[in-house]
């Protein structure tokens, strides 16, 4: 029997619940508009003139060439987008200040997408939800806090280097991968998850192209959109487009462009080769005694192997000394390796400037080491991820208390040498923007980035519950898997999300830590966006699947 009074009052409930959202959610955007104003005051107070750094000249010289009608010059092997926004900014504000407000301006840009991230991930908790909806949404609010007042995230803007789109260009990926599993798998709509699936994997690959040691984490990255094409719920058509389109999108704007714009810049075969030989260079050194002891075959002249190998011998001996400053966990630093004055220095004059010759060494040797020494490159792989995850403090939350500005732009003013020095004064902005930085390292009056006490005890906060909660959201997810009935089937996906989430990370260590080295500090600290989401995301979880693990077992014992 119908009875009306109980539909008007479950009429009313509903309606009250929705006032009650509305509420909220207008307090959170209030909270959440003051945070971004007062982040954007704590990026404007300081001088826009950007900071150099040994790399700046890699990605400001192909576009000052272009400006300076040479054309787009493409360095050292690094992809042309980062150097291409440059020019861009340069082009349409004439001066590299507002190439770093505009940087600035993504970055703000950032919190708001985290935020909306944050916001949306709530669709895949199940009701009834244990946690009131104005806390998720202070929790948010918190996480946007961690990610927009890092003082390592403001200084990634403040500097030349593609790092300082990289945290917004994430943030926006996540969002568009997340709105794909909601549309995909909880709402239902085709539409809508084709087109957001396509610009997740569209931007998945474009962070690649615009830092490639991000590498791995484009895998992770598109696993919502692979695992669609193997379930049901979309048309055999629409998963055609789904990969066909991005694909599509990708080699026209991102890898036909590169292809033709590397044709002219004979580092670009050299460089990974390169970064490869060094990097392992105590390995590769120890795989020519061996192969000259054994009297293995090479495609190489036996006496340049041991000339070779005992140049490596010294110069690795001289790259371990206290004063070239050794990577800790590799004992040797590969940069001094890589210098002019170095065995690279001397590998290209023993194949006389052939870059596609020294290109062939440095992979041959580098491939026989992976081949002959899996045991010394499995070891070296795990002692990299234990600079990560060896340690209970998270390093993407290491953050200097304070920077002195004035330290910096005297210091990096050095980096360039007399050529860069002169192409750059042949262009009034960049011209002008050395005699700011000159000007700028003689003031003693700049201010500074210091860290509030109350952001380094969050960030502290953060810092600490990465690891724990990232294993414990493994372990939910796990034993939500396992669970048979409602249970798993209810917290399938949030505890998936998470995890999910957490990869992100996981691909970028992975990534350097076979091929490069987690001994840099930038590399480790520019996680901090792609980790600051799950481990909130993980609070959630944790207390939500407890609480209704909890209340399920008691249902069943009053049963």
């Amino acid at each position: 029997m119908h009875c009306p009074g109980r539909s008007r009052a479950a009429s009313y409930g509903r309606m009250r619940a929705l006032r009650g959202t509305v509420k909220h959610l207008g307090w959170a955007w209030l909270l959440l508009f003051l945070i971004l104003v007062s982040s954007c005051y704590e990026r404007f107070r300081l001088p826009l003139t950007p900071i150099s750094d040994p790399d700046t000249w890699t990605y400001l010289k192909p576009g000052l060439s272009q400006l300076l009608g040479q054309g787009f010059r493409h360095t050292l092997g690094q992809s042309f987008l980062y150097p291409a926004s440059i020019e861009l900014g340069l082009f349409l504000g004439g001066d590299l200040r507002f190439v770093c407000a505009l940087q600035h301006a993504i970055g703000l840009i950032g919190g708001l997408l985290l935020f909306l991230a944050w916001s949306r991930a709530r669709v895949f908790f199940p009701k009834p939800r244990r946690l009131p909806e104005a806390v998720y949404l202070g929790l948010g609010l918190f996480v946007v806090i961690e990610q927009q007042f890092s003082p390592i995230a403001i200084f990634f803007e403040h500097t030349l280097r593609p790092e300082s789109l990289l945290a917004t260009g994430a943030l926006l990926q996540v969002l568009l991968a997340l709105e794909f599993i909601r549309a995909r798998w909880v709402t239902r709509a085709p539409r809508l998850a084709l087109a957001t699936g396509v610009s997740a994997t569209f931007f998945s690959v474009l962070l690649f192209f615009l830092k490639p040691a991000i590498g791995l984490a484009v895998i992770p990255a598109n696993l919502p959109m692979l695992l669609s094409l193997f379930r049901p719920g979309m048309s055999a058509g629409r998963k055609v487009v789904l990969v066909l389109l991005p694909l599509f999108l990708v080699l026209l704007l991102l890898v036909l462009p590169e292809w033709w714009l590397r044709r002219s810049d004979p580092d670009s075969a050299v460089f990974v080769p390169e970064t490869l030989f060094t990097i392992h260079a105590d390995l590769i050194e120890r795989q020519m005694n061996d192969d000259l002891s054994t009297g293995a075959p090479l495609p190489y002249p036996r006496a340049c192997i041991a000339e070779l190998s005992g140049s490596l011998a010294r110069e690795l001996k001289l790259s371990a000394a206290p004063s070239a400053r050794p990577y800790p966990s590799l004992g040797f630093n590969p940069d001094y390796l890589k210098s002019d004055n170095s065995i690279v220095g001397q590998l290209q004059q023993h194949f006389a400037g052939n870059s596609n010759a020294l290109a062939a060494f440095c992979t041959f040797y580098y491939l026989r080491v992976v081949k002959h020494q899996p045991a010394a490159i499995t070891h070296k792989v795990l002692r990299q991820l234990g600079i990560f995850y060896g340690q209970w403090r998270c390093p993407a939350f290491q953050t200097p208390k304070k920077y002195l500005l004035a330290f910096h732009y005297e210091r990096r003013l050095h980096s360039y040498t007399d050529l860069e020095r002169a192409k750059m004064n042949s262009y009034p902005p960049t011209r002008a923007y050395l005699a700011s930085c000159a000007s700028l390292s003689r003031r003693s009056d700049l201010p500074s980035w210091k860290a509030t006490v109350f952001y380094l005890r969050l960030n502290g906060t953060f810092a600490f519950l990465c690891l724990p909660f990232g294993v414990i959201a493994l372990v939910l997810l796990l034993t939500i898997v396992s669970s048979q009935g409602r249970y798993g089937a209810h917290w399938k996906w949030p505890a998936l999300v998470t995890v999910w989430l957490y990869t992100y990370s996981l691909g970028i260590n992975l990534t350097l830590a076979i091929f490069h080295s987690l001994d840099v500090n930038r590399y480790r600290q520019l996680q901090l966006s792609f980790v600051v989401l799950p481990i909130g995301l993980s609070a959630v979880l944790i207390f939500e699947a407890l609480f209704s693990r909890v209340r399920w077992k008691k249902s069943l014992t009053t049963a």
